[in-house]
């Protein structure tokens, strides 16, 4: 997912686990230069099924967590959209 805020690219990349102990997500953003700004991480308890969307969202909110309220907005409303614009 990527994304423009005040002029700044801004690149979004989930990665999960879903075998063994450490079952999970991280998201992790990338400014315009490649450079990791902040990354988010969710874990599943080893009793509960893993669920990419859910993992995906705890670990973009946890990640953006200390951003100002009309960024998060901004990447919310991004994430919202994100699977139905035409990639092409």
């Amino acid at each position: 997912m990527r994304i423009k805020i005040d002029g700044r690219d801004y690149s979004f990349k989930f990665m999960h686990n879903t075998t063994g102990k450490e079952r999970g997500t991280v998201c992790r953003v990338f400014n315009e230069a490649g450079d990791q700004v902040t990354y988010g991480v969710s874990n599943v308890h080893p009793k509960d099924n893993f669920c990419k969307e859910k993992g995906r969202k705890i670990a973009l909110s946890r990640a953006i967590s200390k951003w100002d309220k009309s960024y998060r907005t901004q990447v919310w409303n991004e994430y919202r959209t994100w699977g139905a614009k035409d990639r092409w």
